[in-house]
């Protein structure tokens, strides 16, 4: 089962973790509480608090859930890294790295030209994406 990583998500978007807490548990009176749960992995947020989770944070909701969200394969020189509707084609000659949504063009840049490792690559795809997405 894929989880979100709240802790995460909070300390990367700089959230306050009280108004977190009121927004997604808003008819509970100790609503920070009820996120203390979440955060300790003793429950999980419902279809609704998902829903305002992205609302408040922005993040398309594929993008909140951890662990194998990215697909990838090889073809000769290119590897294709695939989420959704979108697709990231990095070219091992030239290091370009084409982002496409719905099979249209939306960035291409020289993200790295050296060794990383390859959550750190889905990481800058991911905020490539994440800035499209907001646009």
């Amino acid at each position: 089962m894929k989880t979100i990583d709240l802790k995460s998500i909070i300390e990367k978007q700089e959230l306050g973790v009280n108004e977190i807490a009121k927004q997604l548990f808003p008819n509970n009176k100790y609503s920070r509480l009820a996120l203390n749960r979440v955060l300790a992995g003793k429950t999980v947020l419902d279809a609704n608090q998902i829903s305002k989770l992205s609302l408040l944070t922005g993040i398309p909701i594929p993008f909140l859930f951890s662990g194998e969200e990215w697909g990838s394969k090889a073809v000769k020189d290119e590897h294709i890294f695939t989420n959704g509707d979108f697709k990231a084609v990095l070219d091992t000659k030239t290091w370009t790295t084409k982002v496409f949504h719905l099979d249209s063009l939306f960035h291409e840049s020289i993200i790295h030209s050296g060794a990383i490792p390859i959550s750190e690559y889905l990481d800058s795809i991911n905020s490539i994406i994440l800035k499209f997405v907001k646009k």
